[in-house]
């Protein structure tokens, strides 16, 4: 039986529009897997054809790899070459690194979330949605490999021309957390500060066009990059900006104002977050009014 018929014989099953949902994104994901093991299998079968001569089979192998669809077994040929080397000749081919489990494009997405939050929330979000077993460590890594090119990626994004155009109720965030930079020979691992930015519209309650601007220790250059991509994407003149942040070193008020393009509007406001904390603390936790 094929996964397109066994999702539609469990949808008649279900017994509400939850359950659906799952059965369908279950069926998909499989679908996916089932799908990436025929094209791996049926590419390391057309590349036999085209191994150069001296390349002698020995066996076939299996291999897992977890993409965002769930994990991948497949096999693929494992050669001799010549009288000393061997090698999968599929691997070299894809670049897929020795003892890496995770794919590619997975990598290129954990690194991009993690650039907005903590490398334990990227592993929460990413298990939450795929189910992939992602731990904190495995995020770590993936930034460390792959957050420069995310940075040169969002650089690019930022720059290009687009029809500048009028926002809806623009708001920008500003905050900073700490990291642990990853240690080196002779050098133990450093806490750096994060300067973070944020860049949205909000429309019927709704958060749109949203940007992310994360610098380590470096404020006064992402404040720039900000500044760049305001005056690239939007028409502010006579606009009214909203502020928000924990009003913390850095991050006050006239900082946040400071941002606002020549010609618009900026109105400051404390946000949620650190306003309740506020409040408890002046009232009490168990105030009324708190």
């Amino acid at each position: 039986m094929d996964i397109l018929t066994e999702i539609n014989r469990d949808l008649v099953k279900s017994s509400s529009l939850f359950e659906a949902e799952q059965i369908v994104l279950k069926g998909v994901l499989e679908l996916g897997q089932a799908i990436m093991q025929n094209f791996l299998e049926s590419l390391d079968q057309t590349l036999k054809s085209q191994v150069p001569a001296d390349y002698q089979v020995i066996n076939k192998q299996s291999r897992t790899l977890n993409f965002i669809f769930g994990p991948v077994t497949f096999q693929r040929r494992y050669y001799q070459v010549g009288s000393r080397k061997r090698e999968f000749y599929l691997d070299q081919q894809l670049k897929i690194k020795p003892r890496r489990r995770l794919s590619p494009h997975y990598l290129m997405m954990m690194a991009k979330i993690a650039q907005t939050t903590t490398m334990r929330n990227t592993a929460d979000i990413l298990n939450l949605v795929f189910d992939s077993g992602i731990t904190a460590d495995s995020v770590m890594h993936a930034v460390h490999e792959l957050g420069s090119r995310v940075v040169e990626q969002s650089l690019v994004n930022e720059q290009q021309t687009v029809h500048r155009r009028t926002p809806h109720n623009l708001t920008i965030e500003g905050d900073a957390f700490m990291i642990k930079l990853k240690k080196e020979a002779h050098h133990p691992g450093q806490l750096s500060l994060v300067h973070h930015y944020r860049v949205y519209e909000r429309v019927a309650n709704q958060i749109i066009n949203r940007r992310d601007f994360l610098s380590v220790g470096h404020q006064g250059q992402l404040e720039s990059r900000l500044s760049d991509y305001l005056d690239c994407h939007y028409k502010l003149a006579g606009q009214m900006i909203f502020l928000a942040s924990d009003a913390g070193p850095g991050y006050e008020p006239t900082k946040l104002l400071d941002l606002v393009p020549q010609g618009a509007h900026g109105e400051y406001f404390l946000d949620r977050y650190h306003c309740l904390q506020k409040i408890e603390r002046t009232l009490g936790q168990r105030n009324e009014l708190t």
